[in-house]
């Protein structure tokens, strides 16, 4: 009796593994099959795939892989186009120092295709939204940087999804992937609730949340040898600088409000020129207000800052892992 129940309950395990493996090879197949029929349509011949990312453009365990199986469900169903080796394409990227982000950017699509001799590139984002991850994907033509395809899915989060999504792909200067590592573990553009660079180093001293509004009290410590004037801004085109913003896990976007102890160009109604002046070696709190519209259940942040100077971009601030103050 004891031998019969414990197959049973090993029957019952791998009955809701398969289950688990069934629906996740489904969602990319589905995914495949409707970005194949585009491709083939589009009459592109060689198509290269890229690593997925998160929203914020950093390449993701789970977004590696997911491009991995992708790529290989392509080589099995294609009709009319072949796939180039990711290992090969890899190569590639880092000997001509292509970033990852980068290449929705008109000339840097085109300039691969030329190297790569590529006609297209496949490349998306994966969002942990609750119990799902939502996964979406871009046919990019390199000549054009045209959006010749699209696909999207639902993927169910297991153990085995949630501990990809917990692990980090360590970025070089130049955006290149290299060797996975906890996410405890810091990342090239900082560890968790800290950033630097070569002019400042931000640190989160707080988050703290009420209601929908979420207040960040920030240190920052300019550690270059001058003086250096600046303000939170977001000029928009030709710089393509971003509105200062929040995002938790469930993918919610939390939008600047107010901002304290440092200049901020609105540009809501016009330009605010008010840059700051930072001292080398002497640290400054700066306060920031953020408000979310829907889901406000958020716990865990990333914040993305963009910095400037009247019409001049300075650098984009990019702070993971904020947790909210006890």
């Amino acid at each position: 009796m004891f031998i019969r129940r414990i197959l049973i309950s090993v029957a019952i395990l791998i009955f809701f593994m398969a289950g688990y493996a069934v629906a996740y090879e489904h969602e990319i197949k589905s995914i495949s099959s409707s970005i194949a029929e585009s491709i083939t349509k589009s009459g592109k011949r060689t198509i290269a795939v890229v690593d997925f990312t998160d929203l914020q453009g950093n390449v993701t365990e789970l977004g590696r892989f997911i491009a991995e199986e992708l790529s290989i469900d392509l080589t099995n169903t294609a009709r009319g186009f072949v796939i180039i080796d990711r290992t090969h394409l890899k190569s590639l990227l880092k000997e001509h120092k292509f970033s990852i982000s980068g290449l929705v950017d008109p000339a840097a699509a085109k300039k691969l295709g030329q190297i790569a001799g590529v006609d297209a590139i496949v490349t998306g984002s994966v969002t942990p939204l609750g119990k799902i991850v939502k996964v979406s994907c871009k046919v990019i033509a390199t000549d054009t940087a045209m959006v010749i395809g699209a696909g999207k899915s639902d993927i169910a989060r297991t153990r085995g999804i949630d501990e990809l999504l917990d692990k980090e792909i360590a970025t070089d200067a130049t955006g290149q992937t290299g060797t996975t590592q906890s996410a405890s573990k810091p990342k090239t553009l900082g560890k968790a609730g800290v950033f630097q660079n070569d002019l400042f180093k931000i640190t989160v001293k707080s988050a703290r949340k009420i209601g929908s509004t979420i207040t960040l009290l920030l240190l920052y410590e300019n550690i270059s040898n001058k003086n250096i004037q600046m303000d939170i801004h977001n000029v928009g085109w030709p710089l393509k600088s971003e509105y200062p913003y929040l995002t938790d896990e469930n993918g919610e976007k939390w939008t600047l409000m107010s901002a304290a102890n440092i200049g901020f160009t609105w540009t809501t109604f016009g330009f605010n020129l008010n840059p700051s002046i930072f001292l080398p070696g002497v640290p400054t709190l700066v306060r920031l207000g953020f408000s979310a519209k829907d889901n406000t259940e958020g716990s865990l942040f990333t914040a993305i800052i963009d910095h400037g100077k009247t019409s001049h971009l300075l650098f984009r601030a990019v702070i993971p892992k904020i947790r909210l103050t006890e």
